[in-house]
């Protein structure tokens, strides 16, 4: 059976090849070319409909929680497309940090010595606490039920917002998207952290962060695609939001020497804002995890057994 992991996974064919074992053939491919899909398993986060049209696969698989960059409709008959989690641990502590580094953002670490020790002591500035915040967390799967198992430990009543308001595991309360805007006026952190598909794109407009406190806290690990970009940066500019943390952006490279910035707009220039490279999940152990799930995933697919994570065909 040949496996082929695409573009930036390609390096990580080695990792899957040794998973899988000599049974099977597993190549890396940087530059991806209509013709050099053929093959039994695509390993990938991106496939473009004139590469989804040309592909022979039988399972493409992305090797992480969102396939918005897939064209899943120009696929081949009875292929079928599957992903893998792993992340909602390091995802949850880096969403837990940000908040508590919100808390302390007024008390900079630095050297006590005998001139900077009097004035810090005696002149030191109240902080704030998570404990009694209210944290609203748009999405309650794996990732929302990791974060707010941890904010509930330090005291944070936490509401979970989903497509049907089922309950989940950790949510105090939790709520169907429609009642969305009930509960923003009254979030202290808003944490992001669902699927990008055509019901969640730009679910964050000019009206609905203005429905956010001035002093609130915006934590996006999701898709930047969930908010609106132009109105992100005039809210935080203008601080009718009182902090942000970015994870996840709206332009990305293919190559370390692609010239671009992550937004059209200058983020960076926001002393509100805090930016990361898309690295809320990417721990130490993740690739192992994912990779060995989705090597079991390729075994059942050579078994004729049934597959774990399934997400396309729609069922």
């Amino acid at each position: 059976m040949k496996v082929l992991t695409l573009r930036q996974h390609s390096p990580h064919a080695s990792l899957l090849g040794e998973l899988l074992g000599p049974d099977f053939e597993v190549r890396g491919v940087a530059d991806v070319k209509k013709d050099s899909l053929d093959a039994d398993v695509l390993v990938t986060t991106h496939l473009s409909p004139d590469e989804a049209s040309a592909a022979t696969a039988k399972l493409v698989h992305v090797p992480g929680a969102g396939y918005e960059g897939v064209a899943w409709n120009s696929l081949p008959d009875g292929c079928i497309g599957a992903n893998v989690f792993c992340h909602e641990v390091p995802i949850a502590e880096y969403v837990l940090h940000a908040a508590l580094s919100r808390v302390f953002a007024q008390h900079r670490p630095g050297a006590l010595s005998d001139k900077t020790w009097p004035r810090a002591y005696l002149q030191r500035e109240f902080r704030g606490e998570l404990y009694g915040a209210r944290m609203t967390i748009v999405g309650t799967g794996h990732i929302g039920q990791e974060v707010a198992k941890r904010a509930q430990a330090f005291g944070v009543a936490t509401t979970g917002i989903n497509r049907s308001g089922r309950a989940a595991a950790h949510f105090d309360t939790t709520a169907p998207i429609e009642r969305i805007d009930e509960f923003l006026a009254q979030t202290d952190i808003l944490v992001l952290c669902c699927p990008l598909d055509d019901t969640t794109r730009h679910l964050f407009d000019r009206e609905r962060l203005a429905r956010l406190p001035s002093t609130s806290l915006l934590i996006n690990v999701a898709r930047g695609g969930v908010i609106e970009e132009q109105a992100l940066y005039e809210a935080l500019r203008d601080q009718r939001i009182g902090a942000a943390v970015l994870d996840v952006w709206y332009q990305y490279p293919k190559t370390v020497d692609d010239d671009m910035a992550p937004s059209r707009y200058p983020f960076a220039e926001l002393p509100n804002v805090s930016m990361t490279p898309h690295i809320s999940g990417w721990s130490r152990g993740l690739l192992d995890r994912r990779y060995r799930e989705i090597a079991e995933n390729i075994r059942r697919l050579k078994q004729g057994d049934a597959l774990a994570n399934v997400i396309w065909p729609k069922r």
